[in-house]
C-alpha cells in the first residue's frame, strides 16, 4: 500500500511539473512530415526487407501490452520489425485486446501470446467512476449511456492483473487452443522484464 501511495504522489508530482505540451502547434502540422522524410532516408538501413516481407509475424508472437509511452515492446523483448504483433491498449488488458488478437491468430497464424503489464501504470491509478463523471460533465445527456458503459478495467496490482489476464486468455474459447501464453511484469525504472506466470 505504501508503494502504491508513493506511486500516486510521484504521478501527481509529474503531472504538476512535466505536463505535455498540448496547446499551440500540432506535432502533425509541424514535425511529422519532416520526421518521416528522415526516416525514409534511413529505412533501408534500419528496416529494409524486414518491413517488406509478408505481413504474417515471422516469430508467430502476439504481445499484449500497455500504451504507456515509456514502453518500447519490440526492443525490450529483443525482437525486430516483422517478428511480432504488438497489441497495445490502456493497461495492456487482454479483454480489450481480443478483437485484434482474434485477427492475429485466425488470419495471421500467431500461436504465442505474451502479456506485459508494468510498474507505475496509469491504469493502476485510474478510476472508472471518476472518468465517467468527467466525461458526463463535458458531454450532452444523449452520450451518457455510452459513458455508463465504459470500464477502464483498472487494477491496483500489475502482477495480479497479469495473472488475471493470462487466466482470461487460457480459458477463453476464442483464443486458439494451441496458444502458448505467458505473463510478464516490466520495470520502467531499469527496463527489466520479470516472468509472473
Amino acid at each position: 500500500m505504501a508503494s502504491h501511495l508513493a506511486s500516486l504522489v510521484s504521478t501527481a508530482t509529474a503531472k504538476a511539473t512535466d505536463q505535455p505540451v498540448t496547446k499551440g502547434s500540432s506535432f502533425a502540422d509541424v514535425e511529422l512530415a519532416e520526421n518521416n522524410a528522415n526516416y525514409v532516408k534511413t529505412f533501408d538501413a534500419l528496416v529494409g526487407d524486414k518491413g517488406r516481407k509478408h505481413l504474417m509475424p515471422k516469430r508467430g508472437i502476439a504481445i499484449i501490452c500497455c500504451m504507456d509511452a515509456r514502453l518500447d515492446p519490440v526492443n525490450m523483448c529483443g525482437l525486430e520489425v516483422g517478428d511480432a504483433h504488438i497489441i497495445r491498449n490502456g493497461g495492456g488488458r487482454a479483454a480489450d485486446a481480443m478483437r485484434s488478437l482474434i485477427g492475429s491468430q485466425e488470419a495471421l497464424q500467431t500461436r504465442e501470446i505474451v502479456v506485459i503489464h508494468h510498474e507505475d501504470c496509469g491504469y493502476s491509478h485510474a478510476s472508472t467512476p471518476v472518468i465517467q463523471k468527467a466525461l458526463k460533465s463535458r458531454t450532452p445527456d444523449g452520450a451518457h449511456p455510452l459513458v455508463d458503459a465504459i470500464s477502464l478495467q483498472e487494477f491496483s496490482d500489475p502482477k495480479e492483473s497479469v495473472r488475471e489476464d493470462v487466466a482470461f486468455l487460457r480459458t477463453n474459447p476464442l483464443v486458439h487452443p494451441e496458444s502458448m501464453i505467458s505473463g510478464w511484469y516490466y520495470s520502467v525504472q531499469n527496463g527489466e522484464l520479470t516472468r509472473v506466470i
